[in-house]
């Protein structure tokens, strides 16, 4: 029988990563069997970009009756009877939305088609904090501009067990194989196909890339850049004020956005769900130990700040300067006093 295998992510676990290999490489996929749909990029009305990010995400849309760009609404349907018809073995399918928006799923329209075949669902998993923190300098990174502070952003958990179990009800695949993304994540993509191969494959190893191309804000660019977001500058002095990103020097080591409260209670919720998914699906999955605590980075130093200052007096012009200079540091002497009012707090409570 014919396999269909439903790369779910999670987000923030190199999801683009595989997808862009899978893309590139497709044709020395389908020498082992395995069919990776391209999807036209003109019909998603979006760059490629962008839609490189996005893998099958129209496919997941339309399972939930959607629009996405202008596919035909049948567009799962077309693809499995295709891959019915093909010599391949395999159809890969990889959309983050299938995990993001699961709850929604409720209500999809799940091809009928799709029972033909033998469903395997393939997510990774990743300890909370680290997931959180990964997500919302994303966020702040984003098209959206996100300007809250990372305790806001982090008042909900990932609920890892609850959403792949809503899957499993949803989509009933034979088979969920759950892949811890902290043990995976420096050989990640020899993992995933060997997960789908069955074995690893020396040929398909010699393509993997050496190196991520997706680089992740550090902490500093992270603070400084919710700092901006909050000004909301025109998209131009946006755009020369991220300049001077290359200026900020490198984290402390062992550094982190998160308070330790925060960081212990989430990795607390990951564990929690870690023992949910090994009962359920007799999995092997190991738990997080909270060790030893980490620097906590909750706003940038006068140091850096004024550093950034000179940096930005060669990008902006003078009273659009002035007005950014005159936010940073208003809003960074109100971070302060509660920083230094949060930390008076966890001294009492230390003492107490």
């Amino acid at each position: 029988m014919k396999t269909v295998y439903l790369h779910i992510g999670a987000p923030k676990t190199g999801t683009s990563s595989i997808q862009s290999f899978c893309r590139e490489n497709s044709a020395a996929l389908a020498t082992r069997g395995i069919w990776f749909p391209s999807l036209p990029v003109e019909r998603l009305g979006m760059n490629a970009q962008a839609h490189s990010a996005r893998g099958h995400h129209p496919i997941a849309l339309h399972l939930i009756n959607e629009k996405a760009g202008n596919f035909p609404p049948d567009l799962f349907d077309a693809l499995l009877s295709r891959f019915e018809s093909s010599s391949h073995s395999s159809l890969l399918v990889s959309a983050e939305t299938l995990f993001q928006r699961v709850r929604v799923f409720a209500k999809a329209r799940i091809p009928a088609a799709l029972r033909k075949f033998r469903v395997v669902a393939i997510c990774y998993i990743r300890r909370s904090d680290e997931f959180l923190e990964s997500l919302y300098k994303t966020n702040v990174r984003g098209l959206s501009r996100y300007s809250k502070p990372i305790s806001v952003f982090t008042k909900r958990t990932p609920e890892f067990a609850s959403r792949l179990d809503t899957f499993s009800k949803l989509f009933q695949p034979e088979v969920l194989i759950v892949r811890s993304y902290d043990l995976a994540k420096t050989d990640l993509l020899n993992d995933f196909f060997t997960t789908v191969l069955g074995y690893a494959d020396p040929g398909l190893c010699e393509l993997f890339p050496t190196e991520w191309h997706n680089i992740a804000l550090s902490a500093r660019q992270t603070l400084f850049l919710r700092l901006l977001n909050e000004k909301q500058l025109d998209p131009m002095s946006f755009k020369k004020v991220c300049r001077v990103f290359s200026s900020l020097p490198p984290d402390p080591d062992n550094s982190s956005l998160l308070s330790p409260e925060l960081r212990q209670r989430l990795i607390r919720s990951y564990n929690d769900d870690v023992a949910l998914l090994n009962a359920q699906y007799e999995l092997n999955l190991p738990v997080v130990n909270e060790g030893s605590s980490r620097e906590t980075l909750e706003q940038l130093c006068e140091a850096d700040l004024d550093m950034l200052v000179e940096k930005l007096k060669t990008q902006l012009h003078s009273k659009v300067l002035s007005e950014v200079v005159a936010s940073l540091r208003s809003a960074q002497r109100l971070e302060g006093s509660q920083s230094s009012k949060r930390s008076l707090l966890r001294a009492q409570g230390a003492r107490d």
